[in-house]
């Protein structure tokens, strides 16, 4: 049989065709339909501060002029009462018109708006059976933690780093001074603290 021909057109369809058994067998390819890679750090907002009775709904509405809301994790309910939610949109202008939206009044509660890197540490050079709760409990009076991120054990067996979002900038940078500090563990690692850079 005749090798496959490939077609490639301005209109960025693609056809491939090929011959076999008498058959011509041709699938097209949308390229449009293609997804992008996401953008998820600098494409997402944290939003804090919002009623503690805050809907997904109420959150949706209030943003829905911002952009095309891709994903979104809460609201949840933080330990000052309030509750925050992470909000990824399908590209950075969208996060950057939702910063906008930063000291508004969401019902009777003013909201911080932060694009998500700005609130997001990465910690490493902790003991490998550091948990969850250790984390949270050393890092928490720097202020509310939203959510901390750890790499897969199908991949990493000993976790020895892990991402703390923080419901705050402020409370990110703060939570710097944990740079250097001793680990609680018989080696007494120095623990390495930095805050996720810009792109």
């Amino acid at each position: 049989p005749p090798p496959p021909r490939i077609f490639i057109h301005d209109t960025a369809t693609t056809e491939i065709s090929t011959t076999g058994g008498g058959v011509s067998l041709t699938w097209v390819l949308d390229a449009h339909s293609v997804q992008p890679a996401r953008d998820r750090e600098f494409s997402s907002v944290l939003v804090s501060g919002m009623p503690p009775d805050v809907s997904e709904g109420d959150v949706r509405a209030f943003f829905r002029d911002c952009g095309i809301i891709f994903d979104m994790i809460g609201p949840r309910s933080l330990d000052d009462a309030t509750s925050a939610a992470l909000i990824e949109f399908t590209d950075r202008d969208s996060a950057g018109a939702a910063r906008t939206r930063d000291k508004k009044l969401m019902g009777h509660s003013e909201i911080s708006v932060v694009l998500s890197y700005q609130c997001t540490l990465y910690v490493t050079n902790f003991p490998p059976d550091a948990s969850d709760a250790l984390v949270r409990e050393r890092f928490s009076k720097y202020g509310p933690i939203f959510d901390v991120r750890w790499p897969s054990r199908r991949f990493i067996q000993s976790r020895r780093f892990c991402y703390i979002q923080f419901a705050t900038a402020d409370a990110a940078r703060a939570a710097l001074a944990e740079q250097g500090a001793l680990s609680p563990d018989a080696h007494a690692r120095p623990v390495l603290v930095a805050l996720r850079e810009h792109k």
